[in-house]
């Protein structure tokens, strides 16, 4: 018969509910240096969700000038087309892909990454977590890279 989500006895979400705006926030552990307009500096979010890994270009330009002349001389640049997005908004287009060198649990390594003109930090994604050998214990609240 008439079965609706808002009048549903198993439903714990009401319809009024389902088209609420909410806040969504992201909670950090530990210490991060956010520069002025919000960048964060030399860190990267763990994104099991993307599709790739991929930065702003405001982040690689922060990024890039911690570097030192040596680590610099690491990066690789290449022409690309490949479009990203970004929850419900508009599809995004990274025209340069850079190999970057990243210190990540210790160890140095060379990681491919998109780059975008949105304003977002370096996002790995779980293709680039598992070819590093990446692995997230949530319960306690770690991150380790296995021995290769």
């Amino acid at each position: 018969p008439n079965h609706f989500v808002n009048d549903c006895p198993y439903n714990s979400l009401k319809a009024s509910m389902l088209n609420k705006e909410q806040e969504v926030y992201a909670v950090f552990e530990g210490d991060i240096k956010l520069q002025d307009r919000g960048v964060i500096i030399n860190q990267a979010l763990l994104d099991t969700g993307a599709s790739a890994t991929v930065c702003g270009s405001e982040w690689f330009q922060v990024f890039e000038q911690t570097l030192t002349p040596e680590e610099k001389a690491k990066i690789v640049t290449r022409s690309c087309q490949r479009l990203f997005k970004f929850g419900d908004g508009a599809p995004v287009k990274s025209v340069t892909m850079k190999i970057i060198p990243l210190k990540i649990c210790g160890r140095d390594m060379l990681v491919r990454t998109f780059i975008v003109e949105n304003d977002i930090p370096l996002l790995l994604s779980r293709q680039t977590m598992t070819d590093m050998g990446m692995v997230i214990d949530l319960g306690e609240m770690s991150v380790r890279v296995r021995d290769t």
